[in-house]
């Protein structure tokens, strides 16, 4: 191989590393891998892990408690559904996946509220109103086994309640032990009503490692720091918009070194 096709094949390699082009993820139709209390699956090349917290407000001090991450075991099931605590919505007749991801809070973790079969169980993620004794809310957490950018997440309305979300990127694991916003203390959030429709776009968290997707709060909890009350809510998370960072500068740093030592072959050779 000449010298000119060297380079040329270290550019063409560079370009096709580095290219960064969004993929919408369809949670209702990647294949999942299931663990205990959480699902795995690939983005854009990325590996990708997902688990379902529960968050409850206690109004008598503003401290929040979070509960989770639920169990990927199956909650309960008829004629027409099969569904997991946390996961996705089965048709029971033929297994199909019928839903994007969702939380069931039936699961007892110590919470006070829960959807309570015996009610009618409330599928996906909610700040429905309380069947316990303290206001809650539910969301998703979402790790990434490299660095991504993520600008949009689209929803599934459940019942008639709102889908209003909040959305939060950050590159440290969320220490879930905390109260809600200690834990998320490092995070950039993004708040986003219903009007907004199915699909929630937003300026790009670039770079992380960790993405939120939650329930926006209800009245009974209010603003709560950088998390707004757009009313209660209730959906499924049908898709992720990912893009898997480009490579570092680093590289042009590497590629320049090969164009150095590409010329002092040349100088070397017309010796």
């Amino acid at each position: 191989m000449n010298n000119k096709s060297f380079l040329l094949t270290f550019i063409l390699i560079w370009a096709g590393v580095n290219a960064a082009n969004a993929v919408v993820v369809d949670l209702k139709t990647v294949s999942m891998t299931a663990d205990p209390t959480s699902w795995s699956f690939m983005a854009d090349g990325i590996g990708v892990t997902a688990e379902g917290y529960h968050v409850e407000y206690d109004p008598a001090d503003g401290s929040t408690t979070i509960y989770g991450p639920f169990s990927t075991a199956i909650a309960g099931s008829n004629a027409n559904w099969t569904r997991p605590y946390f996961g996705r919505t089965l048709a029971t007749q033929t297994g199909e996946v019928a839903t994007g991801l969702g939380l069931t809070s039936q699961q007892a973790l110590g919470q006070t509220d829960h959807d309570d079969p015996a009610g009618g169980i409330q599928p996906g993620f909610d700040s429905a109103p309380a069947r316990g004794s303290l206001p809650s809310f539910q969301f998703a957490l979402f790790r990434f086994d490299a660095p991504v950018d993520v600008s949009q997440v689209i929803l599934d309305a459940v019942s008639n309640y709102k889908t209003s979300v909040w959305v939060a990127g950050g590159n440290t694991a969320p220490n879930l032990n905390m109260d809600f916003l200690s834990a998320f203390s490092t995070f950039s959030f993004v708040n986003s009503p219903t009007l907004a429709g199915p699909t929630h776009s937003f300026t790009p968290f670039e770079g992380i490692s960790y993405l939120a997707i939650g329930a926006s709060p209800g009245q009974d909890i209010g603003n709560l720091g950088p998390i707004e009350a757009l009313g209660k809510a209730q959906f499924y998370i049908d898709g992720i918009n990912v893009s898997a960072v480009p490579v570092p500068a680093a590289v042009w740093l590497f590629g320049s070194g090969l164009i150095g030592l590409v010329g002092i072959a040349r100088h070397n050779k017309s010796v």
